[in-house]
């Protein structure tokens, strides 16, 4: 909010930025808060690192998590899995 008006936060990956638009507080899927700002997480299978764009948190359709990144399931046939050998 500024001086009593509604404005679009700066980032174009920003998806709130609560007390200023120029401070990013949570960011658009596949984007992690870097900062005051939105960086692409370096799992390009990540589609959720929040704070820390090192660490994924939630991975794409047909991956799972292990220690932090993406790998995909060990079943073709699975569309998602939790645990990369386990299909839920």
């Amino acid at each position: 909010m500024l001086t009593g008006f509604c404005t679009s936060c700066n980032d174009p990956h920003c998806t709130i930025c609560k007390y200023d638009y120029n401070i990013c507080t949570d960011c658009m899927p596949g984007f992690g808060v870097d900062g005051t700002s939105c960086s692409a997480c370096l799992d390009p299978n990540c589609v959720l690192c929040d704070n820390d764009v090192t660490q994924c948190a939630g991975c794409a359709i047909g991956y799972g998590l292990a220690s932090g990144v993406c790998v995909p399931c060990a079943d073709t046939n699975c569309v998602i899995c939790n645990d990369p050998n386990i299909c839920t």
